[in-house]
This record gives C-alpha cells, structure tokens and sequence, in this order.
C-alpha cells in the first residue's frame, strides 16, 4: 500500500471486478486494494464500479479497458 499522498486510492470488490483490471489501471497514480464487499448492498449485481478515492465510477466488467474513465487507464499498457 503506497503512502504517497499523490498516489489516489481505487477500491474494488473482488467479486465484482474484473480480473484484467490491474493491468488496466495506471498503477503509477492508483492504489488498487480488493475486498469481499464495500457496503454497497446490491450494486455489484448492477454494474462493474470501483470507488476511487470516495467517489463511486461504473464501468462495463466485459470491457473495462474501453469503459473505464481515462483518468484511471494506463496509457502504456496495450
């Protein structure tokens, strides 16, 4: 876990994200900590989110490199 405080944070539920989320997160900027559940009863069987730094961001879970906010991306990797 980073204590950079430029370092933002970005929250999944394991159950919920993908498995390539990782390698398309920019890992340089986030933090990615996994859990069993973020108290968000019900929302996971909706939509794929993260919570990056308290704020809740929806993406596709079957394309999470074409729907997650570019901001969260890496750039460089394909």
């Amino acid at each position: 876990m980073s204590t950079d405080p430029s370092v933002g944070v970005v929250q999944c539920c394991k159950r919920n994200a993908p498995e390539d989320l990782r390698e398309v997160l920019d890992c340089d900027r986030y933090s990615l900590r996994e859990t069993l559940c973020l108290q968000r009863c019900g929302e996971c069987y909706e939509t794929g989110f993260v919570v990056v730094d308290g704020t809740k961001v929806e993406f596709d879970v079957d394309r999470p490199r074409e729907t997650l906010p570019a901001e969260l991306r890496s750039e460089t990797r394909s």
